[in-house]
């Protein structure tokens, strides 16, 4: 297929590595990330074992995933098998494992107050930010310059 979605992904053939990143809505990747993936990943698969891809070569790559859920809630909701299936595809087509962060329980909005948003506990959203998120943000950064090194 030729649209404009092409260049992008013959300039992802080009590329060092790549990283994934969706937030997550509904329990499930955003429609626009699978539709990406869709195009790139199983426009270079084959159905065999022996040859499992035609992308032309190894691809490091990431997906670094965030989300309002709790770890626990993860769990809960098998929310890493589901994902699974899409990082173990990433791997075999784009020929190197594949690396993932999960960024919980995300401050979704700089003031609860103006929304309606009773499920969560702002404060300690806020402090999860506060002492978690940074480190996040520094596990994401070991990501990058792990997959270009």
């Amino acid at each position: 297929m030729k649209d404009d979605l092409t260049p992008v992904l013959e300039r992802v053939k080009e590329s060092d590595a790549i990283i994934f990143g969706s937030p997550i809505y509904f329990m499930n990747l955003s429609s626009g990330m699978i539709a990406f993936m869709e195009r790139l990943l199983f426009s270079n698969y084959i159905y065999s074992n022996e040859i499992p891809t035609v992308f032309p070569k190894s691809l490091p790559n990431a997906f670094i995933y965030t989300m309002n859920m709790t770890e626990d809630h993860v769990k809960e909701f098998g929310i890493k098998e589901k994902f699974a299936v899409h990082e173990n595809f990433a791997t075999r087509i784009l020929r190197a494992e594949t690396k993932v962060l999960y960024a919980y329980n995300t401050y979704q909005f700089t003031d609860y107050s103006k929304y309606e948003s009773s499920i969560f506990d702002e404060p300690a959203k806020a402090a999860y930010r506060r002492e978690i998120f940074p480190k996040q943000c520094d596990e994401a950064r070991s990501i990058g310059r792990a997959l270009v090194s």
